[in-house]
C-alpha cells in the first residue's frame, strides 16, 4: 500500500543517467544539505530542532556481511542508526509545500554525493531537489552495484567496479527513493527528492534547522529509515526561529519499523 508520502506526489519517474570518464578526483561526501536562503525575513521564519531517541535504545540485529570477504576485511560501517549519546543522525525533515501566496526559498543546489565507503552507503540519509544532480562513487576495493528504485520501479541499475568512475543521475520526479546494492544486501541508502527547499538532514548531534519558512503554522515531518516517521505541527513566525526537540521512543520509533523509503 502506497504511503501517504508517495500518494501526496507524483509517481511519475524521469531519470537521466551518465558516466564520467575514467578519471576519478577526490569528492568529499554532503552529509547534510546546506540551508536554503532566506528571501525576506519579513515574510519568512526558520525551524530548528534536535532528534532524539528516548526510553530503550532499539537493538537492530548484526549486519550479515558474509557475501564478501573483502568487506569483512575492511570492517563494514554499520550506519543504520547513528547515535551521539541519545541524539540521532541520519533524520530527514522536511516541511509541507508552501501554501498560498507564499514562496519557498531559493535553494544554492549543487551536486549531492554519495560514497560507498567500507562496504556501506554515506550518508545514509539524503534529501535534494527534484533535477538536483546525485552522485554516486565507489571507494572500496569491490565490485558495487547501485540499485535505485522509486516505489517497486527501477530508476537506475549499474555496477560500479573497484574504485571507478563516479556514476551520476537526476532525479526529475518527487517521493521516496531506495538505493541498494544487489552484491551487498546490508547496503542500503534512503533518498528522498521534493520538489521545494524546506528540508534537512540532521547531523552527527542530531541537529537540523530549515530557513526560509512561511510565517504561521507548518506540519514537519521526521523521516528515518530503521524508525519510521514522525509528524508534528510548528507555529512559525516572520524573522524568528521556532526551536523544537522532537523525539522518537514508546509509541512512535520502534526498530523495524516500516518507514516510507
Amino acid at each position: 500500500m502506497p504511503s501517504s508520502l508517495e500518494s501526496a506526489l507524483p509517481t511519475a519517474v524521469e531519470t537521466t543517467v551518465a558516466i564520467r570518464s575514467p578519471a576519478l578526483a577526490p569528492v568529499a561526501p554532503l552529509a547534510i544539505q546546506p540551508a536554503p536562503v532566506v528571501s525576506s525575513a519579513g515574510l519568512f521564519g526558520s525551524v530548528e530542532g534536535t532528534v532524539s531517541i528516548k526510553g530503550a535504545l532499539p537493538t537492530l540485529p548484526p549486519l550479515n556481511t558474509s557475501a564478501d570477504p573483502v568487506c569483512r576485511q575492511l570492517g563494514v560501517i554499520d550506519n543504520r542508526l547513528q547515535l551521539r549519546g541519545r541524539h540521532l543522525a541520519g533524520v530527514i525533515a522536511y516541511l509541507d509545500a508552501p501554501r498560498g501566496s507564499a514562496t519557498a526559498p531559493v535553494h544554492p543546489g549543487g551536486t549531492v554525493v554519495i560514497t560507498q565507503d567500507h562496504c556501506a552507503y554515506e550518508p545514509r540519509a539524503t534529501a535534494l531537489l527534484a533535477a538536483q544532480r546525485l552522485e554516486v562513487v565507489n571507494l572500496d576495493p569491490t565490485l558495487h552495484n547501485l540499485h535505485l528504485y522509486k516505489n517497486a520501479t527501477t530508476v537506475l541499475n549499474r555496477g560500479q567496479p573497484p574504485r571507478s568512475s563516479e556514476v551520476h543521475t537526476v532525479l526529475t520526479a518527487p517521493g521516496p527513493y531506495r538505493l541498494r546494492c544487489d552484491v551487498h544486501p546490508w547496503m542500503r541508502a534512503d533518498v528522498l527528492v521534493l520538489p521545494h527547499a524546506l528540508f534537512a538532514v540532521t547531523d552527527l548531534d542530531g541537529h537540523f534547522r530549515i530557513d526560509g519558512v512561511p510565517a504561521g503554522v507548518s506540519d514537519l515531518t521526521l523521516l528515518h529509515g530503521e524508525l519510521g516517521t514522525l509528524k508534528l505541527r510548528v507555529a512559525v513566525q516572520p524573522g524568528r526561529v521556532s526551536q523544537i526537540s522532537p523525539a522518537y521512543g514508546q509509541e512512535k520509533g520502534v526498530a523495524g519499523r516500516s518507514a516510507t523509503f
